[in-house]
């Protein structure tokens, strides 16, 4: 029979008309044990359940990787997602643009920057959110030009000039024209006036460092050069990771 192939010994029945007597023995004719021996099932208990018990924990552990490989994603993507919609503008890896504004001013974004553009007051403004920018500001002396990054603002009526954001400086350069900088959030800041060749870096406690350089240099970007001369390294290695969408190693740094 089948409980024979599987090694099992045969369960035997007593009619449910019979009465059960002392030492589980039914009385009657029909009268047989009710309990098979120790022996007679050779399953163990709970054999069964462990593949399924296995794959519930292969299951969790899935969930569990691909919940943390989630969070990884949302946490690197998540600030350009916030920034992107700050920005006005913004530029990819590699990207550069041109942007004409309504009051006749033309905005280069470097790549991976971002701006936002407010000509509806007395004054015009821009605030550079993140990267580099270089404005040549249409001339209008009844609407100022206040162009801002996170630590610095300059003042201009008419000018050619570079605002760039460089390791946790705001750094302003003139190309032509006149430039008036002063730091954010101090009571009386100085207020550098620059000419062209002159670059001021703004620090986050609003220090002041100044220094110059040929005006033909300014913003080389917008012609499609990169110019690494009596620049720290590391400064250039971080204007290569603009263009490339690859990992950018400098060792010793």
């Amino acid at each position: 029979s089948v409980y024979r192939e599987m090694g099992m010994v045969p369960p035997r029945f007593v009619s449910p008309r019979s009465e059960l007597a002392d030492g589980g023995v039914v009385s009657g004719a029909s009268a047989t044990r009710v309990h098979a021996p120790a022996d007679a099932i050779r399953m163990r208990p709970g054999v069964t359940d462990r593949p399924k018990r296995a794959s519930r924990v292969y299951r969790r552990s899935v969930i569990a990787v691909a919940s943390l490989a989630a969070c990884v994603v949302a946490m690197l993507i998540a600030p350009d997602l916030m920034l992107g919609l700050r920005a006005d503008f913004t530029t990819g890896t590699a990207e550069l643009r041109k942007i004409e504004l309504a009051d006749g001013s033309i905005v280069r974004l470097a790549p991976k920057s971002a701006i936002t553009v407010d000509l509806s007051g007395p004054e015009r403004r821009l605030e550079l959110l993140r990267g580099i920018a270089f404005l040549e500001v249409a001339p209008d002396s009844a609407h100022p030009f206040l162009a801002g990054a996170e630590f610095a603002q300059a003042r201009v009526v008419g000018t050619a000039f570079e605002l760039a954001e460089v390791r946790g400086k705001d750094v302003v350069t003139v190309r032509e024209g006149h430039v008036r900088v002063s730091p954010k959030g101090l009571p009386n800041p100085p207020q550098p006036d620059l000419h062209a060749g002159d670059r001021v870096s703004v620090s986050s406690d609003g220090s002041i460092a100044r220094s110059r350089l040929p005006a033909d240099q300014v913003a080389p970007w917008i012609d499609g050069y990169l110019v690494a001369q009596e620049r720290p390294v590391a400064d250039v290695v971080d204007d290569l990771r603009r263009y490339y969408g690859g990992l950018v190693l400098l060792r010793g740094a």
